[in-house]
């Protein structure tokens, strides 16, 4: 009687840390942030990026555009030979276009701005399928007027976790990216310069051969932004950093979504996080949880 609830205890310890093991997420952390839509083996989960791969990359962004001052950041990262992500308002270019065919011109990267007129409380209560339509037809707006499909994808703030929105922009092959840091709330341009150099500054370790690795958030239509880049950009170099687009800072092949394209295109050729690796990860993930359990027999025998 007793073997029988020495070994009944014994299954039901290996079976609790089987289940343990099976949502633990094996995958690098590294400038990610592993997003909710996790499978039993751990094999799936939406990310979102916050930070550049490689140390020394900041990927810059300006949301929320075009305006009538994208012109002037479009002329201060021309002067300093810098491009950038500019995370298109749809509702915007048709009043904007010739600035918005600047940007691309100009080198710099078009993402879009996933609707703004949209209530957040709404879209929380959309279905997947219902996300996937206006996703669809914001980002045909900007290719019917640019001639680009966008890849890189901002939410509105208090989606992030948000299961049907990052299913959808798995889907449709779009990549999310935060941010670390953050110039909005139309502040003067030096509170800007010293809000983003203290932040350089931290992230600057150069005896350690650590520098600066960020995605940042730049609102396009604040009155100061432009002028506080001028002197945000010489910060930049002072502190061991470039600027690249979210492509580069991802190191991602592609920039933008081909037709018919899903989320196998869309990750890192480093990170192999494609469709098409996640048998490799499955199998991977699967051998790690065998061997603990293996482990774990040996001990409790």
């Amino acid at each position: 009687m007793a073997s029988n609830k020495l070994n009944s205890f014994r299954i039901t310890v290996i079976l609790v840390v089987f289940v343990v093991l099976c949502y633990v997420d094996w995958s690098p952390s590294t400038g990610v942030l592993q997003r909710t839509r996790r499978s039993p083996l751990g094999t799936r989960a939406t990310k979102t990026y916050d930070s550049c791969e490689k140390s020394g990359e900041i990927g810059v962004t300006f949301d929320e555009g075009p305006s009538k001052l994208t012109k002037d950041i479009l002329d201060t990262l021309k002067t300093n030979n810098v491009k950038a992500t500019f995370h298109l308002d749809p509702t915007k270019i048709a009043d904007n276009i010739d600035v918005s065919k600047s940007i691309i011109e100009n080198g710099n990267i078009i993402g879009l701005q996933f609707d703004k007129t949209l209530d957040t409380e709404k879209i929380k209560n959309m279905k997947v399928s219902e996300i996937k339509e206006e996703l669809e037809k914001e980002a045909k707006i900007i290719k019917d007027a640019l001639n680009v499909n966008p890849k890189f994808l901002r939410i509105p703030e208090g989606l992030e976790e948000n299961e049907s929105i990052l299913q959808a922009a798995e889907e449709l092959g779009f990549v999310i990216t935060t941010w670390t840091v953050e110039l909005s709330g139309n502040k003067s341009s030096s509170d800007y310069i010293k809000s983003y150099t203290n932040a350089l500054k931290t992230n600057n370790k150069s005896d350690l051969k650590i520098y600066p690795q960020f995605i940042d958030r730049n609102i396009d239509s604040d009155d100061h932004i432009s002028e506080a880049w001028k002197e945000i950009i010489k910060s930049v170099n002072d502190n061991n950093a470039k600027i690249v687009t979210l492509d580069t800072c991802l190191n991602m092949k592609e920039a933008y979504r081909t037709d018919g394209d899903a989320s196998s295109s869309t990750t890192s050729s480093n990170s192999g996080e494609s469709k098409s690796a996640s048998i490799p990860k499955a199998i991977s993930s699967l051998s790690i949880m065998i061997i603990s359990i293996i482990s774990l027999l040996v001990f409790i025998i």
